[in-house]
């Protein structure tokens, strides 16, 4: 059995500063198919359309599935 994972979330004004700066991007660029297989098994909450770059303790950054909402949270 597997883990799970929560998918982090931003809405579209943060998700379009991202991917300006590279830092995410639409899932078609991800073209190996057992990266987003796994994200689908362990996001299970994951909308399949997104990914970023996010950074760990130390700066190092890991690519990770992301969801966009339309609006800013509050």
């Amino acid at each position: 059995m597997s883990t799970t994972h929560p998918v982090h979330t931003v809405d579209r004004t943060e998700y379009e500063r991202l991917q300006h700066t590279g830092h995410a991007g639409s899932v078609e660029v991800v073209q190996v198919t057992a990266v987003l297989e796994h994200w689908r098994e362990a996001y299970p909450d994951w909308s399949g359309q997104h990914w970023a770059f996010t950074a760990d303790e130390h700066g190092v950054l890991f690519l990770h599935p992301l969801n966009v909402t339309r609006r800013r949270s509050s």
